[in-house]
């Protein structure tokens, strides 16, 4: 019951931003349904829900904390750029502490966070966004490496003296090789169509890339139906919804 209870809510979180309408049409739907295409099938599931760290901790706040999500692919996730925008989403505004922490999963590059830094609470609960660009990095680098995997994730610190209740979610996000992102970045130069880049993201397997094209295009349009579909459809895909 409580499984159901918060997939309910991850549901309600993560489109709660969508401007309720009338349903599309089954043309409009189809038109509007954007297919992603992994890099890799059958990848390992890489995200970790938004539960604490610790079972113990789980039991001390249960019911009062809020539902925190990564918006990010059950498997590990393309982008093209370096310091590329990562969303997440949380069901409750709470003034608790938000962290943000980004690491090599391959720990023979170093154990120790390449990124790691605090984040406001955001006013309103919902989908969020973090832009790379304007977060302090610890490497001198200052962004993703081709090729790279890292993994990322989003804290909220319940409790500073006990790290085991902190509710935690995370995913994992790789840039892809050079000559793969040449290609979908040139393809998105010959495109105008905003709507239509985020076709190419999708269908190239740069799911990190076409989340946030798709936001940026909700966010200047909220009520344009078919953004909204086209979203909860890639979040579906991902099995973030189910």
């Amino acid at each position: 019951m409580c499984n159901q209870l918060k997939s309910m809510v991850l549901l309600t979180t993560l489109t709660m931003t969508c401007i309720i309408l009338s349903p599309l049409n089954s043309t409009a739907a189809d038109e509007a349904k954007l297919i992603y295409k992994p890099l890799v099938k059958g990848a390992p599931n890489t995200r970790i829900g938004g539960g604490s760290r610790g079972s113990r901790g789980s039991r001390g706040i249960e019911g009062s904390a809020p539902v925190l999500s990564v918006l990010a692919p059950d498997h590990t996730g393309y982008t093209i750029y370096s310091q590329p925008t990562l969303y997440w989403s949380i069901s409750k505004v709470i003034d608790k502490p938000i962290k943000l922490t980004m690491a090599y999963t391959n720990f023979t590059l170093g154990m120790e966070p390449i990124i790691e830094t605090e984040i406001k609470m955001p006013q309103n609960t919902g989908i969020q966004a973090i832009d790379l660009a304007n977060i302090n990095w610890k490497t001198k680098d200052k962004g993703l490496i081709p090729e790279m995997e890292y993994q990322w994730s989003i804290s909220i610190i319940m409790d500073k003296q006990q790290s085991s209740n902190d509710i935690v979610a995370s995913g994992t996000i790789k840039r892809a090789p050079q000559t793969l992102a040449d290609k979908v970045a040139n393809q998105i130069s010959k495109e105008t169509d905003e709507k239509k880049q985020v076709v190419i993201y999708a269908e190239n397997s740069m799911w990190y890339d076409a989340i946030d094209q798709l936001s940026k295009l909700i966010s200047q349009n909220p009520s344009d139906q078919e953004l909204q579909s086209q979203r909860v459809n890639l979040l579906q895909e991902v099995g973030l919804t189910n």
